[in-house]
């Protein structure tokens, strides 16, 4: 609330986040055709562009991904990591692992989730807390101990 007098909308919003009544957002429109995007893979470059590791090694954006698990470390120096796991297809048998260090694996669920697993103990033996993780597959595969 800023300004003398304040504008009354600001007020009614204060009110509103008070209570609990967030503004929502309007709907999502239709879906933008990417394909003659830049941002898309390189042949040189297994991960798009929006996924590949920025300043503190962090992936942009967990969408689509079934499976997620975020760290990070604490200090003036601190360090992000993140992982994703996504279906390959539309069957649910194979699956991709995306990690902000930049590898990325495709495999079985066995596979795949073992090498989840083994990212995620890496991280913690070297200092890293796991700050979200997220399974939303269904099954056990992908559960973080």
């Amino acid at each position: 609330m800023r300004g003398d007098p304040y504008k009354e909308t600001e007020y009614e919003h204060l009110v509103m986040e008070l209570h609990g009544e967030h503004l929502k957002p309007p709907p999502v429109g239709p879906k933008p055709n990417f394909s003659g995007s830049k941002r898309g893979r390189s042949d040189t470059n297994p991960l798009p562009a929006e996924l590949l590791p920025t300043g503190g090694n962090k992936l942009s954006r967990a969408q689509n991904a079934i499976a997620y698990a975020t760290y990070e470390t604490k200090g003036p120096n601190a360090d992000r990591g993140q992982a994703y796991v996504r279906p390959t297809d539309s069957t649910g048998v194979r699956f991709r692992l995306e990690i902000s260090t930049g590898e990325v694996a495709e495999g079985t669920a066995s596979e795949i989730s073992q090498r989840y697993f083994m990212f995620d103990s890496d991280l913690r033996q070297r200092g890293y807390s796991r700050m979200t993780n997220f399974n939303g597959s269904g099954g056990q595969h992908f559960n973080l101990p």
